[in-house]
């Protein structure tokens, strides 16, 4: 398991209850949690070179 989603499990509370207990719903959400966390990553990395190429081509 990631770090991340296990953070995530963590925050949300379904890494204290044991796993035999975890509804499906409980698993969806927080693997859910941890795409939207990955996808905002990626969105921020991509903002980030962008924003240094821009930053790039007008010291040229």
């Amino acid at each position: 398991m990631s770090s991340r989603r296990s953070n995530l499990m963590k925050a949300s509370g379904l890494a204290s209850a044991p796993v035999n207990r975890q509804t499906e719903r409980e698993k969806a959400e927080a693997m859910a949690l941890a795409e939207v966390e990955r996808l905002s990553d990626m969105r921020r990395q991509k903002s980030e070179r962008l924003r240094r190429l821009r930053l790039a081509q007008e010291s040229e």
